[in-house]
């Protein structure tokens, strides 16, 4: 009797130190960061670090003047928002993942009566007579832009992708570009595009 307890304490001790042993036992993953030229991943830096599974980490995209973060590319199954600037992964396998730059070019357009501008992010802004009948500086949500043109009254803008994107006054079917593609380069004028 005295044998079958002392054998019972026994492998009640090599449970306990084993389930001892395996708490907070977690699988550890690496993430191995790099870029493009144009930028840097400032947070939390380039090369390769090692997390606890789950680890929820901050990625933060430094960019150069003359560039945007086009998108992060490699493993970004788990990235919260891949082509954004300020983002993050969730770690459950190791990642392998690479901030791609663009470059821009600087740029601003004028037409009769409104003023638009390129964006380092790739999206635009708009100043002046905005009446809603010409809706020329409608261009909130416009992402990807990689130039941008004014005409008498209306604003088109040619997206990363090679389609354009126009707002405005369409008496002439100058914003009727919803269907372009493949296009490197736009302009407008008083009543064309």
């Amino acid at each position: 009797m005295r044998t079958i307890t002392v054998f019972l304490i026994a492998v009640a001790l090599i449970a306990a130190i084993a389930s001892i042993a395996g708490c907070g036992d977690h699988e550890s993953y690496t993430l191995t960061l790099a870029s493009t030229a144009g930028g840097s991943v400032v947070t939390p830096g380039e090369g390769t670090f090692t997390y606890p599974e789950g680890t929820v980490v901050d990625l933060v995209a430094g960019i150069e003047l003359g560039h945007r973060l086009v998108n992060w590319t490699g493993d970004v199954a788990t990235i919260a928002n891949a082509i954004d600037a300020k983002t993050t992964i969730t770690l459950g396998q190791n990642c392998s993942v690479n901030a791609y730059f663009g470059e821009i070019d600087f740029m601003v357009a004028g037409g009769c009566y409104h003023t638009v501008g390129l964006k380092s992010d790739g999206t635009v802004v708009a100043a002046g007579y905005s009446d809603p009948y010409y809706g020329q500086c409608n261009v909130d949500g416009w992402t990807d832009v990689v130039q941008v043109a004014a005409g008498y009254a209306h604003t088109v803008g040619l997206k990363e992708d090679g389609t354009v994107v126009a707002t405005g006054y369409n008496s002439n079917g100058q914003c009727g570009v919803g269907n372009w593609s493949n296009i490197v380069q736009v302009t407008a004028g008083y009543a064309h595009t």
